[in-house]
C-alpha cells in the first residue's frame, strides 16, 4: 500500500474522533446548564457559552485542516492516476469540504 492510500482511513478516523470528542464536551456543558436546579445558581451564563463557542471554533478548524490533507491526499492520488502535471481536483475532495461547510454553516445558524 502507498503511503496516500494508507493516509486517508487515518485522516477519517481522527475527524470521527474530534467529531465525537466534541459531542461529548457540547454534552457535558449542557447537562451542567440544565441540570436540576439547586441552592447554587450560576450567575455567569457567559462561561458555558464562552467554552462551547471555543470548542466549536477549535473543532472546526481541526476538521478544516483534516479537510485540506485529505483532499491534497486525493489530489495526488488523481495525478498518479492521470499522469504527471498538475493534479485533477478530486469530487470527492470537493464534496468533503462542501459538507464540512455545510456544517459550520449549520452550526453558525441552528
Amino acid at each position: 500500500m502507498s503511503r496516500t492510500a494508507e493516509e486517508i482511513p487515518d485522516l477519517r478516523k481522527e475527524a470521527f474522533q474530534l467529531a465525537n470528542y466534541y459531542f461529548v464536551f457540547q454534552g457535558v456543558i449542557l447537562t451542567a446548564i440544565y441540570s436540576p436546579p439547586t441552592k447554587h445558581k450560576c450567575q455567569y451564563r457567559w462561561i458555558p457559552f464562552t467554552l462551547s463557542l471555543l470548542a466549536g471554533i477549535l473543532n472546526l478548524s481541526a476538521l478544516f485542516a483534516i479537510a485540506v490533507k485529505y483532499k491534497s491526499i486525493l489530489d495526488e492520488k488523481d495525478a498518479k492516476l492521470f499522469g504527471e502535471g498538475e493534479p485533477a481536483p478530486s469530487k470527492y475532495a470537493k464534496i468533503m469540504v462542501a459538507n464540512i461547510k455545510l456544517v459550520a454553516l449549520k452550526q453558525m445558524h441552528p
